[in-house]
């Protein structure tokens, strides 16, 4: 009896990535990102499958238990009690997900968490938003960097086989993955602002102000998959010098696991991104100074200018990441995108963008 008694910690483990499993299934089913989510649901399941058996060949413990090892569980339970708390669903499933990795850790060691390392990466893959995330931050297509780990994973198996009893020490292991999140960090950097800035929620339904004129329009057909029964407000605009641009404004968040940065979307898309950064606009008389979030984007030889960005009564943000971390249901929070394509500079586009914000600020 007492052989098999890890075997129900380990199933206990399982509950936060399996409570969460329907949403992914959801986003299988509803985002073209993620259908093929669940080829790599399926690999982890194998090859956990396969490793499995070896962990629980010689009995409960293998090695001498030490209570200390079992600091390393709370880490992916704090990631899944923030994620509960804040209602982040890849952050419960990211915990989820390492919770069983660190239960075979702390129960039976090193060399037998080891072995799961492949299961683990390729659980990971099944995440939605994982390859989204990935592809914002690498610049290749989302897919292709799934396929890619996955393939490094099953091609590593052997190797994790064969040094079964020499594996590299744990200090290695920790050392290669502080290394690998300070570099994503490093990466991510690039892409988001943590700043919070005074509130910048343009009224853009007033349709006409200084040299801009718009339409709203009727049929948001399209944006009800994403945004369900939000307020979903659609624009249309020109200046004098008939140059078009969109605005999307989202409000009275229903469902805050269908709103993604503004990359993901165009990714999906079809538009290649050309550049990704956090634009700082200065103050101007009574406007305050804000940040964007902009995305240079292309498709069929035609350059678009994207800018996100997202307020409150009380504060705004270019960060989708402070964003959804602050974001609770009675936040009043409002999400603004808007793009425009470029016909002339990259400058004049962002000019005309940032004026057209200040006109319906006033």
């Amino acid at each position: 009896m007492k052989k098999h008694l890890p075997i129900l910690p380990l199933l206990l483990s399982l509950v936060p990535f399996a409570v969460k499993l329907p949403y992914c299934f959801e986003a299988m089913r509803s985002s073209p990102a993620e259908r093929f989510n669940w080829c790599f649901l399926v690999g982890a399941i194998f090859l956990a499958a396969l490793a499995l058996p070896k962990i629980f060949a010689d009995g409960f413990p293998k090695v001498d238990f030490k209570p200390l090892k079992c600091v390393v569980v709370v880490i992916p339970l704090m990631l899944v009690l923030f994620g509960v708390l804040r209602n982040i669903y890849l952050a419960v499933l990211l915990g989820g997900a390492a919770l069983p990795f660190s239960i075979v850790y702390c129960i039976y060691g090193w060399r037998e968490a080891f072995l799961l390392l492949p299961a683990f990466g390729m659980l990971l893959l099944s995440i939605p938003n994982v390859g989204l995330l990935l592809s914002s931050l690498l610049g290749w297509k989302d897919l292709l960097i799934k396929v890619t780990i996955a393939i490094l994973l099953v091609a590593a198996i052997p190797l994790f086989y064969t040094l079964k009893k020499t594996v590299p020490k744990l200090s290695t292991a920790i050392f290669c993955s502080i290394a690998i999140l300070v570099a994503l960090a490093y990466l991510a950097s690039g892409h988001y602002s943590a700043a919070l800035q005074l509130p910048v929620a343009p009224d853009f339904g007033k349709l006409i102000s200084d040299n801009f004129r718009g339409v709203k329009q009727i049929d948001v057909s399209n944006y009800k998959n994403f945004y369900g029964d939000s307020d979903i407000r659609l624009f249309s605009f020109s200046d004098n010098d008939g140059n078009m641009s969109n605005i999307l404004q989202v409000s009275k968040i229903q469902n805050i696991h269908n709103v993604h940065p503004t990359t993901f979307c165009i990714r999906i898309s079809g538009y290649g991104i050309v550049s990704e950064q956090t634009i700082h606009l200065s103050s101007k008389g009574n406007a305050p100074a804000f940040d964007v979030q902009e995305i240079v984007a292309e498709q069929n030889g035609m350059r678009h200018i994207f800018w996100q960005w997202y307020s409150t009564p009380h504060k705004s943000t270019a960060s989708f990441l402070l964003f959804r971390t602050l974001y609770s249901p009675n936040g009043e929070w409002t999400a603004f995108l808007m793009d425009a394509s470029v016909n002339g500079s990259i400058e004049s586009t962002r000019e005309m963008l940032h004026s057209m914000i200040l006109a319906f600020l006033k």
